[in-house]
């Protein structure tokens, strides 16, 4: 896996009017290549898992190399194994009901999320969603985090890998 670079969302850049609320919330998405065999889902997921680019606590300190973090788990605790496949449509719905709670987004944001997280799941052959992981693989601060959800969308026409990490502090 290569890493290709980072969009990132926070909520609070954004002009919420009348209706609506950053709620701390922000939006990760993270691409990279395929190099290995695309056909191989399982290998791509814990090629990302593998990656320092995925060693993020999401707290505010960035990718640490040697972390053992990733979100509100422990790195550890993470394998392809614990991904469930979800399609599009199920990916999208998680997107769309956790931006529900914002109430009115703005429509420079609904056109940046359109522009990297929706069209990254559009594009999929295959997404992949991380499963709720239970409180022994939460790390010793990892409740800083309300909400936490994770999707992979795959393209396989494209060569390329969509982390995204939907979340708030």
């Amino acid at each position: 896996m290569k890493y290709l670079g980072m969009e990132f969302m926070n909520f609070r850049d954004y002009n919420f009017g009348a209706g609506g609320s950053h709620g701390f919330r922000w939006v990760d998405v993270r691409t990279f290549t395929i190099d290995d065999d695309p056909s191989d889902d399982r290998r791509i997921l814990a090629g990302i898992i593998a990656s320092v680019e995925y060693r993020d606590d999401y707290v505010g300190g960035g990718v640490d190399p040697s972390g053992t973090r990733h979100g509100p788990y422990w790195i550890s605790s993470i394998s392809a194994d614990v991904f469930r496949s979800v399609d599009p449509t199920t990916a999208t719905a998680v997107v769309e009901q956790w931006l529900q709670k914002c109430g009115i987004l703005p429509e420079t944001l609904q056109r940046d999320l359109h522009d990297s997280a929706y069209r990254a799941i559009k594009a999929s052959d295959s997404c992949y969603e991380l499963n709720e992981l239970g409180k022994s693989a939460i790390n010793d601060y990892g409740n800083i985090h309300t909400e936490f959800h994770e999707l992979v969308a795959i393209d396989r026409s494209a060569q390329k890998v969509a982390l995204i990490v939907l979340s708030d502090d």
